[in-house]
């Protein structure tokens, strides 16, 4: 990993995605990028607010070592396209989740981002903080103490485009000797094809099949020394993450209809920790 671009508003919802970048720039050696965009229809009426922006931002950069920019423009394409323009290997931004995204990352923004972004996102919910609840973890992280992902839940659909995040988890547990939990969700309503006593036994394979698959890729893990727990579910796949969520959410969002369906989104704002969302076609490179 050589670049982390870290989007800023100013607020502190932005601001508490920090700690998670500034403690991943130090465990991979890479470089520290602060963005803020101002949207450009309103610079005119927003200078001042502008300045109070880019002055609280290249402050942060100055504790964090990292460098800065602005931008003016559509927040998602400049985000976006500074990530491609960076060869950035990770975007982690910050949200309100329940409560709506920081104040310029709304709705379709963050969402925008998550789907077009080159490089994988990991987005860090804070709702309703105050700046000092931030500035908390912030002073930490800059004093070489980094939040810590020792339980990671990797949900897997059975398709090879979802065990992308695989790797990676086995080498963040690694790092924080942690454990990681593979999770299959499976809804499975009553097939109108069947007859009811066909139901329970095809639901009974189905079961058997996926709780093989969990076993296999946890044995994978294994192997290689990671700590490994799988949990088989039926009903809703964001109650499923939600209810087993702790430190870090692994989410592949390629060739499955997670994010499609808007899983992922629903996830981002049910979990309290975490969320990094994994492209099948843009890994993210630990080393």
């Amino acid at each position: 990993m050589r670049t982390i671009l870290v989007p800023l508003d100013g607020t502190p919802t932005a601001d508490a995605a920090l700690p998670h970048a500034v403690g991943l720039a130090a465990r991979y050696h890479a470089e520290l990028l602060l963005l803020t965009v101002c949207e450009a229809s309103h610079a005119p009426h927003l200078s001042e607010r502008t300045r109070l922006r880019w002055e609280h931002v290249a402050e942060l950069g100055k504790r964090c070592h990292a460098a800065t920019h602005m931008l003016s423009g559509n927040p998602a394409h400049e985000i976006v396209r500074e990530a491609g323009a960076t060869q950035a290997d990770l975007i982690v931004m910050g949200t309100h989740g329940r409560a709506g995204l920081a104040r310029w990352v709304k709705g379709s923004v963050a969402e925008r981002v998550m789907r077009h972004a080159p490089c994988p996102v990991m987005v860090v919910r804070a709702p309703e903080r105050t700046p000092e609840e931030v500035e908390r973890p912030i002073a930490a992280a800059v004093a070489g103490v980094y939040p810590r992902y020792r339980h990671i839940l990797l949900p897997l659909d059975g398709k090879p485009a979802s065990e992308v995040g695989l790797g990676m988890a086995l080498r963040l547990a690694g790092d924080d000797r942690g454990e990681v939990t593979l999770l299959r969700v499976l809804d499975f309503p009553n097939p109108p094809a069947f007859a009811d006593t066909q139901v329970d036994q095809v639901r009974t394979d189905l079961d058997e099949h996926h709780r093989a698959y969990l076993e296999e890729q946890a044995l994978g893990l294994r192997l290689q020394g990671c700590r490994v727990k799988t949990s088989f579910s039926h009903g809703s796949f964001g109650d499923r993450v939600a209810e087993q969520a702790r430190d870090l959410v692994v989410l592949t969002a390629n060739s499955h209809p997670l994010l499609g369906g808007g899983n992922i989104e629903h996830v981002v704002h049910r979990v309290d920790c975490p969320v990094l969302v994994l492209r099948a076609q843009g890994k993210l490179a630990l080393v």
